[in-house]
């Protein structure tokens, strides 16, 4: 009877130089019918501890270091001991492999769940008490009623599992969060990963991860906290080309002014991927543009205007007026009306905390800009400051 040999011990003795050549063979069979286990290996190849530890075993003279032994320590059983330090030196060099697979495998096993800073942990905290943590479930096209909370979206998604449980075993149930205008909304995806996602956008996702990678779809602007997996590669798709994750924290925006998508790096390390282009790894501190080019153009950014909304915040930099309270009408579902047309050019530089209420986000624009603002019944008017139109007149 045919017994199959453990993958540990048989990648040991082919590393080893030990395996017969129908192990050879097995391992190879193995190998072409695995594409993960081809990535573990690959993987642990690349490790330098690995490798250094391997090449230091090979590279021992077991002849002469039995001759130095056996001129030092005589033994009238030469044969039996000599058999004996054959089978350690063995033994000892496949569980040295050995235990660098084992453990490099179980790291691998599971999704290592992310750990969120604090700022970020304050900054859900206030979005979830301002009532602005809002998005619609979508499920096989058939539309949910409005989530209101991460612990109700929680609750819906048990929901939709449950019903999965009756599907067919092949089928993998689909979900859609939407945001509006004046939402956001924070979840937790299947494997743990930590999803934020702006306000009109969507993310598209499978309730369940199988198969071997992570994918998702976005449409909009979302910052990801991925859990970091080995294994299953995460995969973020959008209309200019797909970001390939490899354990780290990101920003996607799918509606940039130039029209393409931007991705900006703040840990660990990204590829981006045109579509029908070539991949760019990026690194910390650099934002990646696919716009319709085989290869991403990259450059060097400073991160903080890009994620500042990811903590609760309204980064504007030479922001004229009109654009600024375009994004703010928009927020907080007012309208705008300016009285004079040479304030809509006046430039804003600042931070806005927009999980305020609207009164102290006017307050600070006519801090920094000295125009009146007046809000009724959902309009805001602006003008010229009295000293402005005196000055003017």
């Amino acid at each position: 009877m045919h017994v199959e040999i453990d993958i540990n011990e048989l990648i040991s003795k082919c590393l080893l130089g030990e395996a017969s050549d129908e192990e050879k063979a097995e391992l190879d069979r193995r190998l072409a019918g695995d594409g993960e286990l081809q990535m573990k290996i690959s993987l642990l190849l690349d490790k330098d501890d690995f490798v250094s530890r391997y090449k230091q075993y090979a590279a021992i003279d077991y002849k002469k270091a039995r001759r130095q032994f056996f001129d030092t320590h005589e033994s009238h059983d030469r044969h039996s001991l000599l058999k004996w330090m054959k089978r350690i030196a063995s033994v000892a060099a496949i569980v040295v492999v050995a235990m660098a697979l084992w453990t490099w495998l179980a790291d691998s096993r599971s999704p290592q769940s992310p750990v969120i800073d604090q700022q970020t942990l304050v900054a859900m905290e206030k979005m979830e008490k301002s009532g602005f943590n809002q998005a619609t479930l979508v499920v096989k096209g058939s539309l949910s009623s409005n989530v209101a909370t991460a612990n109700d979206a929680a609750v819906k998604m048990k929901q939709v599992e449950d019903v999965a449980v009756t599907a067919q075993a092949t089928e993998t149930p689909e979900a859609t969060l939407v945001t509006r205008h004046d939402k956001e909304f924070w979840m937790v995806l299947d494997d743990g990963t930590h999803v934020h996602l702006n306000y009109n956008s969507s993310l598209t996702y499978p309730m369940h991860f199988r198969g071997g990678e992570r994918r998702v779809s976005l449409e909009g602007e979302a910052y990801f906290i991925v859990a970091k997996d080995s294994r299953h590669p995460f995969v973020v798709t959008t209309p200019n080309g797909d970001i390939r994750d490899y354990g780290t924290e990101f920003c996607v925006n799918t509606k940039s002014k130039t029209g393409g998508t931007n991705v900006v790096l703040v840990s660990g390390k990204v590829g981006v991927v045109p579509t029908d282009g070539i991949e760019t790894i990026l690194k910390p501190g650099e934002k990646a543009e696919m716009n319709g080019r085989r290869e991403a153009a990259v450059s060097e950014v400073d991160i903080a205007p890009y994620v500042a909304w990811n903590t609760g915040q309204f980064f504007f930099d030479g922001c004229p007026l009109e654009e600024l309270l375009d994004v703010i009408a928009r927020w907080y579902n007012v309208t705008v009306e300016f009285k004079s047309d040479d304030i809509r050019t006046m430039r804003f530089t600042g931070n806005i905390d927009k999980y305020e209420s609207i009164l102290p986000t006017i307050h600070a624009i006519k801090e920094v800009t000295g125009v009146d603002i007046t809000l009724s019944e959902g309009k805001m008017v602006i003008m010229c400051s009295e000293q402005e139109q005196q000055y003017t007149q």
